[in-house]
């Protein structure tokens, strides 16, 4: 006696979503892989290269977060410590950003500058935002 399946069974359904479940995990681990290695520019290399990589100390204030958040950011050749503090300003203020800053925080309007200051150091590692 041979078994009757119905088309909507739940083995019928199994065996034609497996390879597109598959595929979706498949995709998934591709974006996040290429996410994390070009993510940005990457100051990591500048600082493996051997080379003394300037560094931006910045400090941000917002009336909504508590205490004073401080974050580094590296500096391009002929680059000002302002210049690349604002660029984690832009993103502190911007919504559409997706980079942590602040401890992760999720406060993303009324940020400013309290300080930037440009700081030396031989193969600092730092921190990728």
């Amino acid at each position: 006696m041979q078994l009757l399946r119905h088309p909507n069974s739940v083995e019928s359904k199994h065996v034609r979503t497996a390879p597109l479940l598959f595929m979706v995990g498949v995709c998934l681990f591709l974006i996040t892989a290429t996410s994390s290695v070009c993510a940005g520019s990457c100051p990591l290399q500048a600082a493996a290269s051997g080379k003394d990589t300037a560094i931006a100390m910045c400090a941000f204030s917002n009336p909504s977060f508590s205490g004073l958040c401080k974050e580094s950011a590296p500096m391009k050749e002929d680059e000002s410590a302002d210049d690349a503090c604002n660029g984690i300003l832009q993103c502190l203020n911007d919504v559409r950003c997706q980079k942590t800053y602040c401890g992760g925080t999720t406060i993303r309007k009324g940020w400013k500058v309290d300080s930037a200051k440009e700081s030396e150091g031989k193969n600092s590692i730092l921190r990728e935002k």
